[in-house]
């Protein structure tokens, strides 16, 4: 798994008890004294909060500077434990239990994750940094200094479920084409362009635009883990407290200090809407009627299933045979797709993704290579971990599409 990150910096008009200080007029050697640190003022507790950018050379030095310096009592980091472990391990999957995950139908979010975490290693190797690689070493200078290692974020796949559920039709599509958009991406980015992302006009008119191109993206992605990152750090031991945090969550952990937020509440999985699960069988719906108007007209039976099944079925076929599935894995899809869209409590993901996992056989060494492979097209599809996940999710793909195939074609034979 991979941290979702994104780029920002504190903003302006910070309430009493915020105080960004001045500018260092030597960036390479930062202290606490830099631009990207906030001061609050938590009654008798003083927390420094550092805000950087996740692929930047610049923040690693700065965090590590700003610890050494301040010998904090408690050291904050923008991960949870399963982020934290896979940055510490050097195999980055080594825990992945790829049936476990499949079962709970979790192969669409991690997908997703390691899709991200492709981007940013390409983009990493570009700047000469590991994403992520400043809340690693805030973790490595809190042990050196005898700090308390707080992991104050919210558990990732929380988030990702979170924001799944809380995207509309709309965005779930314009993720999906992001996240493809990721693996072809081409665009040269410098280390300037990166220190760009922390100053706090930046971040303020991307975090507007994140809000207006993607409803529903940012509330689950960043202001619900501004408040948790606040509560968590609000509730860390020590007078003196050093928070490592992406520069776009401090304008928000500032205006959410003091508030008291239920982080068990912000963690749980929302239960799905009432208007989502009509919709789920909105083309089930349609296929009946279809079926119902065609036998009132006397339209024979076969003559409208076959064809019905046929499309279904083939539609199915063609999306998950990208993926190069195994042929048990496509035979599943494949006759499942007719069943999947007349019951879509039946999820595909689930089935075809656990025939695929039991299937094909992988190794440490894919696993190894996974965070490496998953930045293309071509190493996603090559190695046998993210090849299940990807054959999971083009199996519900292709059975939504065979399903809305399917209806449209029956309602032109009933017509």
């Amino acid at each position: 798994m991979t941290p979702l990150e994104e780029p920002g910096d504190p903003a302006a008009g910070a309430p009493p008890g915020a105080a960004p200080a001045p500018s260092p007029a030597e960036p390479e050697a930062p202290d606490a004294g830099s631009a990207h640190v906030t001061v609050l003022e938590l009654g008798a507790r003083r927390v420094h909060v550092v805000g950087t950018a996740h692929v930047s050379r610049h923040s690693v030095a700065e965090v590590e500077a700003i610890i050494e310096r301040l010998r904090p009592d408690t050291v904050c980091v923008e991960l949870c434990p399963l982020r934290y472990a896979a940055l510490a391990s050097e195999g980055r999957t080594q825990a992945l239990d790829l049936r476990a995950l499949v079962r709970r139908g979790d192969a669409p979010f991690v997908l997703a994750s390691l899709v991200l975490q492709g981007y940013q290693r390409r983009l990493g190797k570009k700047l000469g940094v590991v994403p992520g690689a400043e809340l690693l070493a805030a973790a490595k200078k809190a042990r050196e200094v005898g700090a308390e290692l707080v992991l104050a974020d919210r558990d990732v796949r929380a988030t990702l479920r979170r924001v799944w559920h809380n995207l509309p039709f709309r965005s779930r599509v314009m993720v999906g084409l992001g996240l493809v958009a990721t693996l072809v991406d081409t665009q040269e980015v410098s280390e300037a362009d990166v220190e760009q992302l922390k100053k706090r006009e930046h971040v303020k008119d991307v975090m507007a635009e994140l809000a207006r191109l993607v409803p529903g993206l940012k509330a689950p992605l960043i202001d619900e883990r501004d408040r948790y990152l606040m509560s968590a750090i609000e509730d860390a031991p020590g007078a003196r407290v050093v928070a490592v945090v992406g520069a776009g969550h401090v304008a928000g952990m500032i205006q959410a200090q003091g508030q008291r937020a239920d982080r068990a509440a912000l963690s749980a999985i929302p239960s799905r809407r009432l208007a989502a699960e009509l919709r789920r069988w909105l083309l089930p719906a349609l296929c009946a009627g279809a079926v119902a108007l065609a036998l009132a007209r006397g339209v024979p039976v076969v003559s409208l299933l076959v064809p019905w099944l046929v499309a279904t079925a083939a539609a199915a076929f063609v999306v998950t045979a990208y993926a190069r599935p195994k042929p048990g894995s496509l035979l599943a899809a494949t006759l499942l797709a007719p069943l999947a869209a007349l019951l879509p409590p039946i999820d595909p993901t689930v089935v075809v993704g656990s025939v695929e996992a039991r299937l094909r056989p992988f190794g440490e060494a894919d696993r190894q290579r996974l965070a490496d492979d998953t930045t293309s097209f071509r190493g996603l599809r090559g190695n046998p971990v993210s090849r299940v996940l990807l054959v999971a999710v083009l199996a519900r793909l292709g059975a939504r599409l065979g399903a809305f195939v399917g209806a449209i074609l029956l309602w032109i034979r009933a017509l």
